[in-house]
């Protein structure tokens, strides 16, 4: 019954948009569309089930991060072009529970694109699933 109601909010995308997201959360399942042009919408399309995360570790922990950190790091590092001098960003990152990245702040630059390049690849990052997710702070040097 919920596949239905996943579907019909990937339909209502149109040809205009794509699917950015799927995730739970509260227990109602998100779907979350974007315009071609950049604007995004969250859409709630009904109760999902809970997962069964019982057997998951309680939170992220440090080798989870760097394991996952190690698949992004590439693309990361090429967000910082062909800079003349070595910079170095923090970034702060929120995990949910399932492994899909809520919140990315990057700290200590000055440059949009930067910033945004950096944001976008670890939006794009699978962490392992824990019970409550979990938050890290990581400096990466470009």
């Amino acid at each position: 019954m919920k596949r239905l109601s996943v579907l019909a909010a990937l339909a209502a995308c149109g040809p205009a948009a794509y699917v950015a997201n799927v995730y739970s959360e509260d227990g109602v399942l998100h779907v979350e569309r974007c315009s071609y042009g950049g604007a995004c919408t969250d859409v709630a399309v009904g109760d999902a089930p809970a997962p069964d995360l019982s057997h998951a570790p309680a939170e992220l922990q440090r080798d989870m991060v760097a394991h996952t950190l190690d698949t992004v790091k590439t693309t990361v590092i090429q967000c910082g072009g062909t800079r003349k001098k070595l910079d170095s960003i923090l970034v702060r990152v929120k995990v949910r529970p399932l492994g899909d990245v809520e919140h990315v702040f990057v700290d200590q630059t000055d440059d949009a694109k930067l910033a945004e390049c950096v944001a976008v690849a670890l939006h794009g990052a699978r962490f392992p699933k824990t019970q409550k997710g979990g938050a890290f702070r990581y400096t990466f040097v470009l």
